[in-house]
């Protein structure tokens, strides 16, 4: 308690879970169209959209050169 004291963290408080379950701020929130121009080796969660219990559709406009595609 001294050294809570000390470094003014007071109160402590167990509210571990509530702060772990609060929604965050996000760019995305509010947003239906999500662009990408450059490859995507990664996306971070708060930066792409959120398709956890909803519907979604994707759509993906590529560009293959020709001569690029082969048949499986």
């Amino acid at each position: 308690m001294e050294e809570a004291k000390k470094y003014q963290v007071l109160p402590l408080d167990s509210s571990v879970v509530a702060r772990l379950l609060t929604p965050r701020p996000s760019i995305t929130a509010g947003r239906n169209v999500f662009t990408w121009t450059t490859p995507l080796t990664g996306t971070p969660n708060g930066d792409a959209p959120s398709i956890l219990n909803s519907s979604y559709n994707f759509k993906a406009e590529v560009e293959i050169p020709a001569g690029a595609a082969t048949a499986c």
